[in-house]
């Protein structure tokens, strides 16, 4: 008779340890899901990192060179914060007519 409770209490014992072991593997799926999902905006793979620089016009502002040269797959402010650390520029509001700024295109 005990050694029967103690078969029972160990195939519980066992069945309690794969169901916490498949609960992990499911949060874990879902967390993998939640967190590595965010890949909608990546860069293609084929793609080259190219520099070439433009002169600033008479009414231009970061933001509208960064929305002008911003790939598609690419948030307008994150390229924004490119340029300023290619740039290193500390005040983008006072961008100058004449004023060369180092952009970054691909291709």
């Amino acid at each position: 008779m005990r050694n029967t409770k103690r078969k029972k209490r160990e195939r519980h014992n066992r069945m309690r340890v794969y169901l916490a072991a498949l609960l992990m593997m499911l949060g874990l799926g879902i967390a993998v899901l939640f967190l590595g999902g965010n890949r909608a905006k990546a860069r293609p793979e084929a793609v080259q990192k190219y520099y070439t620089s433009v002169t600033v016009q008479t009414g231009d502002t970061l933001w509208s060179i960064a929305q002008e040269y911003a790939p598609e797959y690419t948030d307008v402010r994150d390229y924004m914060d490119q340029l300023i650390r290619i740039n290193e520029l500390r005040n983008t509001d006072s961008l100058q007519p004449g004023q060369s700024l180092v952009i970054v295109y691909y291709q």
